[in-house]
């Protein structure tokens, strides 16, 4: 069986206040996704779904958990590395291609 396509666990993110108080946004997330699956993130307004997806892109560094793409811990990831480290993966050529072509038309 091969690894989910996107496993976060114990994923938090906590934002420090001026005069030392914490804000917890996000606290002990966790889910799975399968490959050819969807995932809805929901909730009520405040609950955390940005930052969690700020976490994912990688804008926000979480305080805690992991985040693995395809079996590869996000963590360990040079920081340009959407997808891999050495640029040889199908999704580091898209970004490639799409940059390189911007302006061209």
């Amino acid at each position: 069986m091969s690894a989910p396509l996107l496993e976060v666990s114990g994923l938090s993110k906590h934002f420090k206040m001026r005069g030392g108080g914490v804000i917890r946004a996000v606290e002990d997330v966790g889910f799975t996704l399968e490959h050819g699956r969807a995932l809805a993130l929901v909730g009520e307004s405040g609950c955390g779904k940005s930052t969690v997806a700020r976490c994912l892109l990688g804008l926000a560094r979480p305080t805690a958990g992991s985040i693995a793409l395809d079996g590869v811990e996000l963590a360990r990831l040079s920081p340009r590395g959407a997808a891999c480290t050495d640029g040889g993966c199908r999704s580091c050529s898209k970004i490639r291609t799409r940059r390189s072509t911007r302006g061209t038309r």
